[in-house]
């Protein structure tokens, strides 16, 4: 663990009373406070008899689509582009119909209106497959959304095709120069070798437990998925926040301060299937955490995002420009308890960090 010894002491014990009762298998936490790492640690196991480690990296799920957001706010950094700009401007297939309205801030945004062509199985095919059904299908009109609609696939697709365009490389290598070396983050990538810790989220089954199916390992680690792939670590994952947060909050190195709060300005509140309601979403990044995606005192304008196994959320991480603090979170396991659990270490977190009470009154002051 780094930071203080006792650090998020309450926080720890919570975690590991869930690991020793079964209700989980592990976890990971990394906490920041003004920038500085008070807390990292991993309790429990990340796999049946394995213990968790803090240099585990599992899957990110949706909390990689932030990676290609950052792609994109660089960018416009760059001059590359503009968040208005028409998709049509880099893929020409976009250039005609109903995709001429098509911008780079309706695919982040989640407004484009563009069907979700792999919502069930966000696997299910190949990126140009995906990429050539989004461009050239023509859809009835029931199949676009007249309400923001989380697009958990085709959108990003899309997006990470005009990244590749605005960068001439594969978007691997531009996450990996654009956000990766910037940060020194190694192990925040779309593809990753298989032997590097990765640990694989797990289920409980009557008494045993076992892995979560998804794609055959091959596909798994070198196909590149911008909607619901990518790797890492909550410490990594935490480190990217801190950077966004410094950012937001004027002293950032990796995007510029405008077009940072511009990626983090509510666009939209946005309908999540299964039954999760509308939220309020910006470029990238679900808005105004602590309404429903995490427990304690989160400011109105506070920033994450989370990665789901069906409805239940094993890994995120969460920003607050207000109190300055990120956190980080990986479940090992899934279950329907993650839910609870995530707004439970949110909880534990504030009230370790001392920050419950004033911080609630400055919310709830502000509404």
């Amino acid at each position: 663990m780094t930071g203080q010894p006792a650090a998020l002491a309450g926080t720890r014990t919570l975690l590991e009373s869930w690991a020793e009762a079964g209700s989980s298998l592990g976890a990971q936490v990394a906490v920041y406070q003004a920038g500085t790492p008070i807390a990292d640690f991993a309790t429990g196991q990340s796999a049946p008899g394995g213990r968790a480690s803090t240099a585990d990296v599992g899957r990110l799920y949706c909390a990689a689509k932030p990676l290609t957001a950052c792609c994109v706010a660089r960018a416009v950094d760059l001059g590359l582009c503009a968040v208005d700009d028409a998709v049509g401007k880099y893929l020409p297939a976009f250039d005609r119909g109903r995709r001429q309205s098509v911008t780079l801030r309706g695919l982040m945004s989640h407004t484009s209106g563009l069907p979700d062509l792999m919502h069930a199985d966000p696997y299910g095919h190949q990126a140009g497959w995906v990429l050539a059904a989004a461009s050239e299908l023509e859809f009835p009109d029931r199949f676009w959304y007249r309400k923001p609609h989380y697009n958990n696939t085709s959108a990003w697709y899309v997006l990470a095709a005009v990244v590749e365009r605005l960068y001439d490389q594969p978007l691997d290598d531009v996450v990996r120069e654009q956000v990766g070396k910037p940060l020194g983050l190694s192990d925040l990538a779309f593809t990753q070798d298989e032997r590097n810790h990765f640990a694989d989220c797990y289920q409980f089954r009557g008494n045993a437990v076992i892995a979560l199916p998804g794609p055959d390992h091959h596909q798994l680690f070198r196909d590149v998925n911008p909607a619901h792939g990518g790797f890492g670590s909550a410490r990594s994952l935490g480190a990217l926040f801190v950077e966004l947060n410094r950012c937001v909050r004027g002293a950032g190195d990796l995007i510029s301060t405008p077009v940072a709060r511009e990626f983090v300005r509510r666009q939209a509140d946005v309908e999540i299937p299964g039954g999760h309601g509308d939220h309020p979403y910006g470029l990238g990044f679900f808005l105004d955490v602590g309404r429903s995606w995490v427990g304690g005192g989160w400011a109105e304008r506070s920033f994450g995002h989370h990665g789901f196994v069906g409805r239940q959320a094993v890994v995120g991480a969460f920003a607050d420009p207000d109190a300055d603090v990120v956190l980080s979170i990986r479940l090992f396991s899934a279950g329907p308890r993650n839910n609870w659990m995530f707004h439970r270490i949110g909880q534990e977190v504030w009230s370790d960090l001392g920050l419950s009470a004033n911080h609630d009154r400055e919310r709830a002051a502000s509404t």
